[in-house]
């Protein structure tokens, strides 16, 4: 028998493909393309904003923290203290130290309403109150002047990068502001 391996007979019946086994299992199809989707602009642009205001309002926290730490390193007896928190607190703790008797209570008293106006104001800011932004950042310029009255520098410096922390978080209050203005005015919103 002369029998050719390959045929060019084009009127032969096409062979048919192989049959898998019972037991195989059919091949997957193709995974659809991912749909790209345009970012959400203007909700990125809210949540980068209120970020900021949040980061912004925790300063006040920090400096409320840092003044209690302050307040009770002078109570126990140390020299050491951090230049974030107020120097307010710091002069008064000190000058209750110096006078001693009752100025400990009254120093107390003044701490603590200072201390807690700081940390009203982180509450109130992290909420998107603008005045908490305003005082908090007016009476921490005031204890800024207070330090360098002490010609604390380093401090100074320390209240200058504070402030423009605040200042930005205030900026970001207002942007939230807007941004919550055109979203509820759109007719697309839902």
């Amino acid at each position: 028998m002369n029998e050719k391996p390959f045929s060019s007979d084009l009127n032969a019946p096409a062979a048919s493909p192989p049959i898998a086994p019972p037991s195989a299992t059919p091949p997957l199809a193709p995974a659809p393309a991912p749909v790209e989707t345009a970012p959400d602009a203007p909700n990125d642009a809210l949540q980068s904003a209120l970020q900021m205001r949040s980061s912004g309002a925790n300063w006040f926290y920090w400096i409320a923290g840092l003044s209690v730490v302050n307040s009770l390193l002078l109570a126990f007896g140390s020299d050491t203290s951090f230049l974030l928190g107020l120097a307010a607190t710091l002069f008064i703790d000190i000058g209750a130290r110096t006078l001693g008797g009752a100025a400990h209570g009254i120093a107390l008293v003044l701490d603590f309403l200072l201390i807690g106006f700081f940390a009203l104001c982180g509450a109130k800011a992290s909420k998107g109150a603008n005045w908490a932004f305003i005082a908090g950042g007016l009476l921490y310029t005031l204890d800024m002047l207070l330090t360098a009255f002490f010609k604390e520098w380093i401090g100074v410096g320390l209240h200058i990068w504070a402030l423009f922390a605040l200042f930005s978080g205030y900026k970001a209050n207002k942007t939230v502001r807007e941004l919550q203005k055109t979203t509820t005015a759109s007719p697309w919103s839902g």
